[in-house]
């Protein structure tokens, strides 16, 4: 698995820390000329990283540009004698030495008589030339510049004029203009030495591709077996690498490691096995250079962590906790980090919750403690230890141990202990930051949704629903679907009901907050609805407060009794769904007289019910529905007790070729009523039946509001009394 951010330690480790800063101060120094305070700064950034190839590079620069090259060869012969930067500048301290035998040469008494003069002071060429090696040696490039194009202007035949004068621009900085002086003396006639000068320079203008090529020209120039051909495939391979040609790199690598298996190779060819996804590959090579037995310090350490880390990419966890073994003594961030990783995905949780503590305690610097704290929080919390997770978070917060987390990465653990409060703010600040993207919003939609803050639900839902359109996320169309219908839900202030049925014990309703059906004879009733949600307390994270009126007849009645207008019966009340996970809802009511047959009580209401496949389905064309709904209701004033309740089991079948939109259901239901006024009150039937159901009124963020539900069965008795049996039947339309 991935270690994630600040987890993964490479072969050559960034700088960090007291050692970067000493670097960049050296630059500083290099820049402004102050060799003798570079070479002290860079020798002691060493000291505290010995390990760090670039800092012996750029001491082994920084000693040049004092022109002590003894010094220069020393720490050069100090670094790996495979790293083509230190063969580069060891060809550079070659190349000022035997400047340097010129200018001895060219002095000496015997130099004079041959050519019957002294040429050192009479030739203007050659002291514009020695007037700028001794500039460049100085440190003062920009002089140095000035001096050699003046010796070029008088002497432009002499090749070694324009070296120096390519020398000078490099030193100023001025690489185009140096790339220009050589391309021009290649031109003129190609060399080896000069091809390999202009790729490293070509390196160091971004130019990775054209440094390839020349390195390869170069290449064909030498003999197979030579030396420089060696310190040039070298080259070549991370000139190739650079510009993104890594096969042709690896390629360059497996033919010299074919000739000649070093540590140095191995490790080359793993780290690029590495970065093209390879990591059993890697797993083998840095394997592989351990066996050989590296010998600079630190190197076999170096090594074995980078192995650890491929065994994870090869995901390989135990080879990886195998690998830390004979580190186990050692106590690092290094070593505790990656066992914990190792642990997490071998699902030791609690031993990876050790590991990480360690490693928190011993981070280096401030993202490895973050990252070490992070996995501890959210350990913590998958461990069910939310109390102790929320006060390290808490405590981490304060104290600075969090100090490397994002905004969005807060967010996420204060969500993960369940401080949705403490999140909230974070998902803010990662959305005014441009962090919060894909599936982000929806995680920030959730934990405003927890809190009860609506407007702010629906916005992040909103964006995540136009980042799955857009295609930066993936979700399965039924989760999209679920998200339309979350924005549904929570926008929803208002709502009607219309509904008509027959039966004489009813049928349940197609919602726990449709009116209540009638006990009794057959009997024919309509009946409307309008509820209101109030602000702030209508909709809580699924739970409900609303305040309804509601009004019902009687259109037929089996044994002729009365109907019409006559039977209008009133009724005003509320009604509160107090859990968002659980349909349970309890329901005040008054009674109102509207017709003279109808009467004025109270009535107390319990109901509840669960199903699934009751929503509308956008994926499967058929699906297995069942349903189950109970109710329980009191009136006070004539100390009548009623109760009804259905179960259903069915399969779904979207009717697409008329509209995806129109659902059929056939099912087998079990229902019955209780009704304390009747001499047998029980009644239990059983039956076959179809519903049909119409969803309508949707947008892109909203999915369908209001439906049309009609459905009818036949019962037959089982127990009690004889209107457990017959023909019901009911229609709903919910707006």
């Amino acid at each position: 698995m991935p270690l994630g951010a600040g987890a993964q330690e490479t072969i050559e480790l960034p700088l960090s820390g007291p050692p970067l800063a000493l670097a960049t101060r050296a630059y500083e120094a290099v820049a402004a000329g102050d060799f003798t305070t570079a070479v002290s700064l860079l020798r002691e950034a060493l000291r505290q990283r010995p390990d760090s190839e670039q800092l012996r590079v750029q001491l082994v620069d920084a000693l040049i540009a004092a022109d002590d090259l003894a010094a220069a060869t020393a720490e050069a012969r100090i670094a790996d004698a495979g790293d083509p930067r230190i063969a580069e500048r060891l060809a550079t301290i070659r190349e000022r030495l035997a400047f340097r035998a010129d200018r001895r040469s060219w002095d000496s008494l015997d130099y004079r008589d041959a050519i019957g003069g002294a040429p050192s002071t009479t030739d203007p060429a050659f002291v514009e030339a020695d007037a700028a090696f001794k500039a460049l040696a100085a440190g003062r490039a920009s002089v140095a510049v000035e001096r050699a194009r003046a010796a070029v202007r008088l002497a432009p035949d002499r090749r070694e004029y324009r070296l120096l004068l390519a020398d000078a621009l490099s030193a100023a900085g001025r690489r185009a203009e140096a790339e220009t002086v050589l391309s021009a003396l290649i031109a003129a006639r190609p060399d080896a030495a000069l091809l390999t000068q202009r790729g490293y320079l070509r390196q160091a203008l971004g130019k990775p591709a054209a440094a390839a090529d020349d390195f390869a020209a170069a290449l064909r120039l030498l003999p197979a077996g030579s030396p420089e051909a060696w310190t040039l495939r070298l080259a070549l391979a991370e000139a190739a690498l650079a510009a993104g040609r890594t096969s042709e790199a690896e390629t360059i690598l497996t033919e010299l490691l074919s000739r000649r298996p070093t540590v140095a190779l191995f490790t080359q060819r793993g780290n690029l096995r590495l970065q093209r996804g390879d990591a059993a590959g890697a797993l083998a090579d840095f394997q592989a250079a351990l066996r050989l037995g590296p010998t600079r310090p630190g190197e076999a350490r170096t090594l074995r962590l980078a192995a650890v880390d491929a065994a994870m990419s090869a995901e390989q966890p135990q080879l990886a906790l195998d690998l830390l073994e004979p580190l186990s003594g050692e106590n690092s961030y290094a070593v505790a980090s990656r066992a914990g990783f190792a642990l997490l995905a071998l699902d030791r949780k609690e031993e990876a919750l050790a590991a990480f503590e360690t490693a928190r305690h011993l981070a280096p610097g401030a993202t490895e403690r973050t990252l070490a704290t992070r996995t501890v929080i959210a350990l913590m919390s998958e461990l069910g230890r939310r109390e102790e997770a929320r006060a390290l978070l808490t405590d981490a917060l304060a104290d600075g141990s969090l100090a490397g987390a994002s905004d969005l990465d807060i967010a996420y653990l204060a969500s993960g202990v369940g401080d949705d409060e403490l999140a909230l703010p974070y998902y803010e600040k990662a959305e005014a930051a441009g962090e919060l993207k894909g599936r982000a919003y929806l995680d920030a939609a959730y934990a405003a949704k927890r809190r009860f803050r609506n407007a702010e639900a629906v916005e992040f839902f909103k964006a995540g629903i136009d980042a799955a359109d857009a295609g930066e996320i993936e979700l399965d169309p039924q989760y999209k679907f679920g998200l339309r219908r979350e924005v549904a839900d929570i926008t929803r202030t208002w709502g009607a009901y219309l509904t008509v049925t027959y039966g004489a014990v009813g049928v349940a309703p197609s919602s726990t907050t449709a009116p209540t059906p009638s006990g009794g004879r057959n009997v024919g009733q309509i009946g409307a609805e309008v509820y209101w949600r109030p602000p702030e307390i209508g909709y809580r994270n699924g739970a409900l407060v609303e305040v309804f009126a509601r009004a019902f007849q009687t259109i037929y009645d089996e044994r002729g009794g009365q109907t019409g207008p006559e039977t209008l019966q009133g009724l005003v009340g509320v009604r509160w769904k107090p859990f968002s996970d659980w349909n349970l809802i309890f329901e005040g009511a008054r009674l109102v007289k509207l017709g003279s047959a109808s009467r004025e009580d109270w009535l107390a209401r319990a109901a509840f019910s669960a199903g699934q496949g009751t929503d509308l389905n956008v994926v499967d064309p058929h699906w297995t529905t069942w349903q189950v709904y109970g109710e329980a209701d009191r009136f006070f004033e004539t100390a009548q007790n009623v109760a009804v309740f259905e179960g259903r089991v069915g399969e779904s079948f979207r009717l697409d070729a008329i509209s995806d939109k129109l659902v059929a259901t056939p099912f087998l239901a079990l229902g019955g009523s209780y009704d304390s006024s009747f001499a047998n009150p029980g009644a239990l039937g059983t039956g076959p039946g179809f519903a049909l159901r119409y969803w309508f009124r949707e947008d892109k963020y909203a999915a369908p509001r209001s439906y049309v539900d009609m459905n009818v069965q036949y019962r037959f008795r089982l127990a009690g009394d004889n209107r457990a049996r017959g023909l019901f039947a009911g229609m709903t339309v919910s707006y």
